[in-house]
């Protein structure tokens, strides 16, 4: 799983609003229906679906929504940063504020198996990401959170020209 080519700096998103962890997948769904061509309420059935069978809330402040989607032929992912954090039911009970999307292709169900690698480095990204971040500038946290998970460096949270990849809500 190549996660720079999966979670892109423009697929990166700040203050989403939604009440609720359902709301959220909803929310999520319109995002990625619009970033990646793909109907919308087959998105959301997926996620809905997938989260049924148990939290994707992993622990430290952080989602991880997945499935498989049907017509979708590569993996592809957003990164969102929620305006308040919504409770995902994580082992730690701690609401999350960061959801790491990931979306694949009926025919990469394989990459499932690289999904659960991604779930213990989110975790420990999110907890370095935390602890390193000054204030609460949600696009410098944003930023590190993405630089640590994909290894992309190029993209800032500062400056008009480079910040305009990643997207408030």
């Amino acid at each position: 799983m190549n996660l720079p080519n999966i979670i892109r700096p423009e697929h990166t998103f700040i203050g989403v609003s939604a009440p609720t962890k359902w709301r959220a997948l909803q929310t999520i769904a319109d995002k990625a229906a619009m970033a990646f061509s793909v109907d919308a309420r087959i998105i959301l059935k997926a996620l809905e679906a997938r989260e049924k069978l148990g939290s994707t809330g992993i622990g430290n402040g952080i989602a991880i929504p997945h499935a498989a989607i049907d017509g979708m032929s590569t993996p592809r992912g957003l990164l969102l940063r929620f305006s308040r954090p919504l409770d995902f039911e994580a082992i730690d009970d701690i609401p999350a504020d960061i959801a790491v999307v990931l979306l694949f292709g009926e025919n990469n169900r394989g990459e499932y198996l690289n999904v659960l690698s991604a779930h213990r480095a989110a975790a420990a990204i999110g907890r370095r990401t935390r602890r390193h971040a000054q204030g609460k500038d949600g696009r410098r946290i944003l930023f590190r959170f993405h630089r640590r998970l994909t290894g992309v460096t190029k993209a800032r949270p500062e400056g008009r020209a480079r910040s305009s990849a990643m997207r408030r809500s």
